[in-house]
């Protein structure tokens, strides 16, 4: 069996963290062993290394912060693979990207790319720093042996800095997220203190501009929907405060905060809903279908690709205004509950299951092994 070492900056809870646990769970039926370093430290409060634990999966860390990094980062790194000797390295985030480039010699090297750098940079860390990082991912990106951008519609906004990239959409784990039936849903509502008899909306991520969440607090308030529907953040970030004051007079509106419990949510909420300006191909949407949610999406290229609005799971938004998200909610509401939850269930297992997003990176893995690059 071939070896492939992943190098993450962390574990951290996070979506790519959940697309690495995906393939490390599936990659061994392919023929390949996986193998995680990490190269700063864990923090205890929001980790998953348990999870590779529980699957058997070897990871290590050599635990540098950013600055102590600077000096000793490459020297480390190069010193686990003289260790592991893997067959193939494969690296996603901006500091892992950077350094795998530089010490993988003639391993071969597949980087994935799970962010529009301009969308996520400057709002996250300043225009002036967000910028430089921006621009050093993308030298990066357009100089890799093997970059694989994790959604077509990011590969095809890319194609100015790397023609023909190459993509594999992110994978859900379809044995993980499933659904429950009404009764457990009533119990599962009752556990995260939420009503039993209205439709609940879901929203999952982080409370950032991106995201949109305060167009979709006020698209809901405006259009009156939370009369008859209560509407749940599942998420923290920096516009929950402001997000809390506008909604502190209505008690149909709920913060959940970073949950870790997020299928519970899944499987108690009638719809999911995304107004996000930008995606990869976001993990919360991938989810909530192989949950049985049928979903409420902005359109843009991601959602699109997604495709839940052309197999009857979901319906797009073109505008955040208050009309065109009441008319869509109220569309998806009045079709059949049953058939919506099997259309979208349909489409994570047929389209999107992490079984296949791992097989095409096994193909990917071997072609390039086979090649001698």
């Amino acid at each position: 069996m071939k070896s492939v070492l992943f190098i993450v900056s962390t574990l951290r809870k996070s979506g790519p963290t959940n697309q690495l646990l995906h393939l490390c769970r599936e990659l061994p039926q392919f023929g390949f062993r996986p193998r995680v370093l990490t190269l700063s430290p864990e923090n205890p409060a929001d980790t998953a290394s348990s999870r590779f634990n529980e699957l058997g999966v070897q990871w290590t860390s050599v635990g540098l912060s950013r600055l102590a990094g600077t000096f000793l980062l490459k020297r480390r790194v190069r010193q686990v693979i003289d260790e592991v000797r893997p067959d193939v390295i494969h690296s996603q985030g901006l500091r892992s990207d950077q350094v795998a480039s530089q010490v993988h010699g003639s391993i071969p090297h597949v980087l994935t790319i799970r962010n529009s750098a301009w969308d996520d940079y400057p709002p996250m860390f300043g225009r002036l720093k967000g910028s430089l990082m921006a621009l050093q991912h993308l030298r990066l990106i357009r100089a890799a042996q093997c970059p694989v951008a994790c959604s077509k519609s990011l590969a095809e906004n890319l194609q100015k800095y790397r023609p023909n990239l190459k993509a594999i959409p992110n994978g859900v784990d379809t044995e993980t997220y499933t659904p429950v039936p009404a009764s457990e849903q009533s119990k599962l509502r009752r556990q995260l203190g939420l009503p039993e008899s209205r439709p609940i909306l879901l929203h999952v991520g982080s409370l950032i501009e991106r995201k949109r969440p305060r167009e979709l607090l006020k698209a809901l308030q405006e259009g009156g929907m939370l009369e008859s529907m209560d509407l749940v953040f599942a998420g923290d970030g920096p516009l929950r405060a402001e997000m809390e004051r506008h909604a502190r007079s209505n008690a149909h509106v709920h913060f959940a905060g970073a949950v870790k419990n997020v299928a519970d949510y899944l499987r108690s909420a009638t719809l999911l809903i995304s107004l996000s300006r930008a995606e990869g191909l976001p993990n919360s949407v991938l989810e909530a279908l192989s949950c049985g949610l049928p979903v409420v999406l902005s359109a843009i290229d991601a959602h699109i690709e997604i495709g839940a609005h052309e197999n009857g799971a979901g319906v797009l938004v073109q505008d955040t205004s208050a009309k065109s998200v009441s008319d869509a909610i109220t569309r998806l509401l009045s079709q059949d509950r049953t058939l919506l939850a099997d259309n979208a269930r349909r489409l994570a297992v047929d389209v999107f299951s992490s079984r296949s997003t791992a097989a095409r990176y096994a193909e990917t893995y071997s072609a390039l092994l086979a090649s001698g690059k």
